[in-house]
């Protein structure tokens, strides 16, 4: 008894030595857990997607390395986990690109912060690709910290900056699609507990696979090439008229879809800065203006649908006009007498308002009711302004007057080119679309959205009548000569609007333009406002249907839509060829063209990632990147010519 007593004693003690001086792993991660704790899962915000695919914004990791004193010091004195730690500080240095001394200092016990620093960064942004070093290093064990948190990436920059909106410092959208579709982008969060040991380390269960925290992605309408013609176009704008601002909204006539929205000043979504909260505001929604002329094509389909007037009804346009006793209106450009499609051609404000005399102020109230003027487009977007039109009770003979020609009565940029786009799809008005579809983290689709009809407004005679007047604007004596592109028909309509001041019209301006293309196959309508344009003209046919014009050349071009008519700025037998659009001249010497079969790829080589990329944007382009750093690869070649649609493979180093 003694003697198997004595044995089992000596086999503790040899037990004990044992574990002193090799202690079993499983045995060392028990004695060494010292605590619960809660970790905190961030999940991917889904992407927003452009029509063709291409990532408008997306989350990709952002690691910040630190690193813990405290547990870097006891992996190295730890006589089961020793660390060289020279040869650690070597190793960082050369990874994170660092000054070996400064690496060393951080990382001592007795750096700054003394010794109850338990945590100090080392870099903050850096690629991946560095974590995944540090990692295979088994540095991430021994007191190197690493975490992952995603930062919001607008691979195109700029580019309807308004429209996306942005992402604050807590992971929420802030105004544009980020805001109005917060709830599906944002991935689910998750908080789970983990036994952990003194040095930090996990004993126990692995988290979820990180694709299960990942938000719902929004494949959008927008057209990235249009998008980017509409800004370039706006841009030129803002630096030959020096207005407050100005902004365009182009939407596809048959389905509603918005394919772009383009809003100047703009801002980089990128850079949290005090431009981005100036400019901000999508004021293509947002912001309802007394629009002007533009209005008048809506007075003429009204009177036209109610078979009071035909087109080539003679008007007695004598001005000044009265209205009401005491109140007189006038033409700019007055004519004793014109038919109804030429008060749409010349604008004449006396014509439209004997136009809503016969209508009535019920009449006038309920149509352009009916074209979506008074209401909330419905796009879902942030702050989307429902406008301003009277009911009946309140317009009086001379409110009727003005409504008529676009005064007393406000509207959006997106109100104005859904009513325009009614026009060209025969008289049916179409729900705005921003968004097709909503996708999963495999990019499969959970929700689609379709087209939709809001209802009919006029017949498809009234609309095709209209047409044909708003096509005459765009004739040599009408007043936007300046919307026509060689080769296709257009029509619009120009507007030029006093704007109220204190209660009262003053002196600035309000150029807007709103227009349709092709008038015998309509396909895209098209609105511009330039608020106050302040150097050379203030008229919309000016300042406002150049716009309209790049705009349209531009789908023509990319959609490889025929020319119907033969220009006559041409000799005749001579093709009408839309001018050739240029894409973004990141340098003089790096430049993306198109030639009217493709685009012409610029040498793009040495370039860094976010110039290449920003070289390429807005061209429809499929980018297959791979790597990070400068480009020293490319495929097609420069020179050669890629469609819209088609795949250009970029290697960077």
């Amino acid at each position: 008894m003694v003697l198997a007593y004595t044995g089992f004693m000596l086999a503790i003690g040899l037990r004990g030595v044992q574990l002193t001086y090799t202690p079993d792993d499983k045995v060392l991660e028990l004695i060494t857990a010292k605590r619960w704790f809660s970790f905190h899962h961030e999940g991917q915000r889904g992407d927003i997607l452009a029509r063709d695919g291409r990532a408008l914004a997306l989350s990709v990791k952002s690691p910040t390395i630190g690193v813990d004193p405290v547990a870097v010091d006891e992996s190295r004195r730890a006589n089961w986990n020793p660390v060289d730690f020279d040869q650690m500080v070597t190793d960082l240095a050369g990874i994170l690109k660092m000054d070996e001394g400064e690496v060393r200092r951080l990382v001592s016990l007795t750096g700054d912060g003394g010794a109850e620093a338990r945590y100090r960064k080392l870099a903050e942004d850096v690629h991946p690709s560095v974590a995944e070093q540090i990692r295979e290093l088994g540095y991430h064990t021994q007191g190197i910290v690493i975490k992952e948190p995603y930062r919001r990436f607008y691979p195109e920059g700029r580019l309807a900056s308004q429209l996306l909106g942005f992402v604050d410092r807590k992971g929420t959208g802030v105004g544009g699609v980020e805001s109005a579709f917060d709830g599906r982008l944002q991935a689910p969060e998750r908080t789970t507990r983990h036994r952990v040991n003194r040095r930090g380390q996990v004993l126990d269960a692995s988290i979820r696979r990180e694709s299960e925290l990942h938000g719902q992605s929004i494949r959008t309408t927008i057209d990235r090439h249009l998008q980017s013609v509409a800004e370039k176009a706006l841009g030129e704008v803002m630096e030959k008229h020096e207005p407050l601002s100005a902004v365009a909204v182009v939407v596809d006539v048959r389905t509603g879809d918005v394919l772009a929205m383009a809003n100047m000043p703009d801002f980089n979504p990128n850079v949290a800065s005090l431009e981005r909260v100036q400019n901000g505001r999508n004021i293509s929604v947002t912001d309802a203006v007394e629009p002007g002329s533009v209005f008048k094509p809506f007075t003429m389909a009204a009177a036209l649908e109610e078979k009071l007037v035909t087109s080539s009804t003679v008007l007695d346009t004598t001005s000044p006009y009265e209205v009401h006793p005491g109140t007189r209106i006038r033409d700019d450009h007055p004519h004793p007498s014109m038919t109804v499609a030429e008060m749409v051609k010349f604008s004449s404000n006396v014509g439209a308002a004997k136009l809503a005399a016969r209508l009535g102020k019920e009449r006038v109230y309920d149509y352009f009711t009916r074209f979506g003027f008074g209401d909330r487009p419905g796009l879902g977007l942030p702050g989307e302004a429902r406008g301003v039109l009277r009911p009946p009770s309140r317009i009086g003979p001379v409110e009727l007057s003005n409504i008529s020609f676009g005064q007393g009565v406000t509207a959006s940029a997106l109100q104005l080119a859904m009513a325009t786009a009614a026009l060209g799809n025969k008289g049916v008005l179409m729900k705005p679309r921003l968004v097709s579809a909503i996708l999963d983290d495999d990019g499969e689709v959970l929700r689609e959205v379709r087209p939709s009809i809001m209802r009919r407004v006029v017949s498809p005679e009234t609309a095709a009548d209209v047409l044909v007047a708003m096509e005459m604007v765009t004739d040599d004596d009408g007043t936007a000569k300046k919307a026509r592109v060689p080769g296709y028909r257009v029509g619009g309509k120009t507007g030029t609007a006093q704007k109220v001041t204190n209660g009262v019209y003053g002196s600035a301006r309000l150029a807007s333009f709103i227009g349709i293309a092709p008038i015998d196959d309509p396909r895209i309508a098209v609105a511009v406002i330039v608020d106050e344009p302040s150097v050379g003209s203030r008229y919309g046919g000016i300042v406002a249907a150049p716009v309209f014009q790049k705009v349209a050349a531009s789908y023509f071009t990319s959609h490889r839509i025929p020319p119907s008519v033969v220009s006559e700025d041409l000799e005749e037998g001579d093709q009408a060829d839309p001018e050739p659009v240029e894409i973004v001249d990141l340098t003089d010497k790096h430049r993306l063209v198109w030639d009217g079969d493709g685009w012409v790829l610029p040498d793009m080589g040495g370039m860094a990632m976010r110039d290449a990329l920003a070289t390429l944007q807005g061209a429809g382009l499929r980018l297959d990147i791979e790597g990070s750093g400068h480009l020293v690869r490319q495929e097609p070649l420069p020179g050669e010519r890629r469609e819209p649609g088609q795949a250009v493979a970029l290697w960077f180093e």
